[in-house]
């Protein structure tokens, strides 16, 4: 039974990987030579072997300039990898390379073997090969291979592929449960300075984790973790790994963690989470092979390296996906607004003037918890709905009226966790259909259980044909009957590995992969997907992931994972599959919505979409950043939806804890920077001031510049500027907003704030012309420099008066 606490991620868990796996190394005798085949050279390829292998002082060494790794002749483990004469990782934890974990409490290493391994090196194919063989049943056949790959993206590293095939004699007496590749790689705190892991949207964490021992474990797929991929420096020495998963477009599932017990036994972990040998029917398994990279280069470059390998500018568009480029761009310019049905407290009916009342731009309009009882519960009954909403009529009804607004639908499912008291499984129950047809099955045969307080559920079968026809069965009711636009389907993309005995799975850990399949045959029917948090291999099936670390910050959790002001957010995602998935803050978690300039300048920065909860158009204190989030989302964001993020800039950083403070995320066509120090920021020779949690939007091409700032073009504002958006046109046209005279600078503020604005920045003789603009981007009035701004018509988004100061 897996329980989360609030402000945890839905459909987190803590990684099954046992604890011995990190302190129990089962050490057997072990020789003291190597035995090196020396293979035949033939014909070599056009471009050659690039790397060099050497043994000196009974190690043998893979080179490729100053970037090596070293492997122990007697075990195979690693003594060092370097790169420019820097220690990346100065050995394999226990001197194992490879380790396999099995139950019971059985351990099986490269360094348990009795005899070395025997080695082998083609010049030919320049391939590294490793062989241990068994002489007794206890101990399997294994081969590691290191493949000299080289890359476009780094050319100057060391880059390799790695593999291991391990195949277990059929009396093997234990069942294995993780491949351990490349097995626990040490590193000294004291050198590394830099750790990148792939959690959404990208986070890069400083030396601070290394204040404290701690232990952070993180499976992929799941809770937010997008690629099996890891990276850490010291300085511009950096080692690299990641598993190019469109080998085989198929998930194999993975833990990492990254480990200190000791100031002196510091590690990060890598296995393969498998289920092999003694009570199973599979005796062989061949890894993933990992893409190795050793070398001096950046964290952008290792980006490179990775989107190469992916081949990530290949993946299905956002608009191909759509299909409509109509549709594509509504999308593009809406807003998510979540309605929370037992929030709203009113009937479906009433839903289409009460939108229209608040929300004035259109937006992509959310739908949660239509179902009975209350919000998780009675899955997978979520039509018809509560009662006092009103009937599935209604709610067609609702959804028709906002669509003729100009509003995209979408309901709230939840295709993998249901609720065992609903009509749905209690039917099936009562016509003797068992609980492990309907839930994934844990390894003592039991149904898998999961809370998520105060609610209990079951973790649903992907593959049970009962499971797929009640997910067929509303999906079409929602698309089809009701007439919504788009599905979201919660913690597909949130969910951990599981193993699955089920009859129904082809394999105990092809869980993940079933949910993969899911979303192509649902896709294959039309239907336009949205899912919690995502993952690499569900990019080419979702429109949208929807989570990021902002929600796990709102508990502290990072803190407690990776050092108190330890990490900073790196726009991932946004360099490598931006063009092929949007990205937004949690559905659900109102917390995470655009309700402060932090929360909108993070969004901006990392390339996120825009969110808000319906309920806070009501709110006095908050209504005013609903009114921006429709506007720019509408009129900004929308410009470079799909833009990928080319480089990204670190200005500053805290002096005491190395957190990013003033970055520029540079889009293909716009730069965006955001100031999340503690004090104002000068850009351009003080032409423009950021305020702190402030952002400063330029179109690259044109020169347009949006911001919140304090400072516009050399003028200070005579105000504190809670918020505002200011726009210089650049080329003093806007046509498509509704601008189309010199020297326009309109500008965009909450609803509520007033506040006078002299527009001393005119030049003499020249008329200075501000221009206010309605929902429907019609010009309101023009009138010269000195102005009043108010906001007294509640249907715009700020009114000139005729009041001079």
């Amino acid at each position: 039974t897996t329980t989360t606490t609030k402000g945890e991620m839905k459909g987190a868990k803590v990684s099954s990987v046992p604890c011995a796996l990190f302190l129990v190394l089962g050490l057997g005798a072990v020789a003291t030579s190597t035995t090196l085949i020396a293979v035949s050279k033939a014909e070599r390829s056009p471009v050659g072997c690039q790397i060099s292998k050497s043994i000196v002082d009974g190690e043998v060494a893979l080179c490729k300039g100053t970037s090596c790794i070293r492997f122990q002749n007697h075990t195979g483990g690693i003594t060092s990898i370097t790169a420019n004469h820097t220690e990346i990782v100065t050995q394999s934890r226990g001197g194992c390379l490879w380790g396999l974990v099995s139950t019971p409490n059985g351990y099986t290493g490269s360094c348990s073997y009795p005899s070395p391994p025997v080695v082998s090196w083609s010049e030919e194919f320049c391939t590294l090969t490793m062989v241990w063989e068994s002489r007794e049943e206890v101990f399997p056949n294994v081969t590691a291979t290191f493949v000299d790959a080289p890359s476009n993206a780094l050319p100057d590293a060391l880059t390799l592929n790695a593999s291991l095939d391990v195949s277990l004699d059929p009396n093997y007496p234990h069942t294995v449960t993780n491949i351990l590749w490349l097995s626990d790689l040490s590193i000294d705190k004291e050198i590394v300075d830099e750790i990148f892991v792939p959690f959404l949207p990208g986070i890069v964490i400083n030396k601070d984790i290394f204040k404290e021992n701690r232990v952070w474990a993180q499976d992929y797929p799941g809770q937010g973790y997008m690629s099996d991929f890891m990276s850490w420096a010291h300085g511009s020495s950096r080692f690299s790994y990641f598993v190019p998963r469109l080998q085989t477009q198929t998930v194999v599932p993975s833990a990492t963690t990254i480990s200190g017990y000791s100031d002196d036994d510091w590690f990060v972990h890598h296995s393969f989470v498998v289920y092999i040998g003694a009570n199973t029917s599979t005796f062989h398994f061949k890894t993933a092979a990992l893409s190795v990279a050793v070398g001096t280069y950046t964290l952008k470059d290792t980006i490179s390296h990775y989107k190469e390998l992916y081949q990530t500018d290949a993946f299905v568009s956002l608009e191909d996906k759509v299909g409509s480029s109509a549709l594509f761009q509504q999308l593009a310019q809406s807003p998510l607004i979540k309605v929370d049905c037992y929030s709203a407290n009113t009937k479906f009916i009433n839903y289409p003037s009460l939108i229209k009342e608040h929300v004035t731009r259109p937006s992509l309009i959310h739908i949660a918890a239509t179902e009975p009882v209350s919000f998780d519960r009675y899955y997978p009954d979520f039509l018809p709905p509560n009662p006092i909403f009103g009937s599935t009529e209604n709610l067609t009804f609702a959804v028709r009226e906002l669509k003729k607004m100009g509003h995209i639908t979408m309901p709230y499912t939840n295709p993998t966790w249901w609720d065992p008291l609903s009509p749905t499984i209690k039917s099936w129950l009562a016509e003797g259909i068992p609980l492990n047809h309907i839930t994934c099955v844990n390894s003592n045969g039991s149904p898998c259980n999961e809370t998520y307080p105060p609610n209990s559920g079951v973790a649903t079968e992907p593959l049970s044909p009962y499971v797929q026809q009640r997910i067929e069965a509303y999906s079409e009711k929602f698309m089809n009957e009701v007439g919504f636009d788009m599905l979201f389907e919660d913690q597909i993309g949130a969910r951990s590995w599981k193993l699955d005995l089920s009859t129904f799975q082809p394999f105990p850990m092809s869980y993940s992969q079933a949910w993969i399949n899911h979303t192509i045959t649902q896709r294959s029917r039309n239907r336009l997907l949205w899912t919690e948090q995502g993952f690499d291999l569900l990019t080419n099936h979702e429109l949208s992931f929807c989570g990021s670390v902002a929600l796990a910050e709102v508990g502290g959790a990072p803190d407690r994972w990776w050092g108190k002001n330890a990490w900073s957010p790196y726009p991932f995602v946004g360099m490598t599959y931006r063009r092929a998935i949007l990205l937004n803050q949690h559905n659900l978690a109102t917390e995470t919505f655009v309700t402060s300039t932090t929360m909108l300048t993070w969004n901006l920065v990392h390339g996120y979409q825009l969110a808000f909860y319906f309920q806070d158009f009501s709110n006095p204190a908050k209504a005013p950043f609903g009114r921006a989030v429709e506007v720019i989302q509408n009129l900004i964001l929308a410009e470079y939806v799909t833009d990928v993020v080319t480089d990204f800039i670190v200005h500053s950083q805290d002096p005491s804890t190395s957190k990013y403070e003033v970055v520029t995320s540079v889009f293909e066509n716009y730069n965006v920077t955001g100031n999340f120090g503690s004090t104002p920021v000068s850009f351009e020779g003080g032409l423009h001031t950021i305020p702190q949690n402030g952002f400063l939007l330029e179109n690259a091409a044109n020169g347009n510049v949006v911001g919140s700032v304090t400072t516009f073009n050399g003028v200070q504002y005579p105000f504190t500027l809670t918020f505002a958006i200011v726009w210089n046109t650049g080329d003093n046209t806007l046509n498509s907003n509704g601008f189309s005279s010199a020297n326009v600078y309109p500008l965009y503020c909450p609803q509520g704030v007033s506040f006078s604005l002299p527009f001393s920045a005119c030049d003499a003789g020249t008329t200075c012309v501000a221009k206010g603009i309605d929902y429907d981007n019609k010009v309101q009035s023009s009138i010269p420099c000195s102005l009043r701004i108010s906001s007294t018509n509640k249907n715009a988004m700020f009114q000139i008066s005729t009041t001079f100061d």
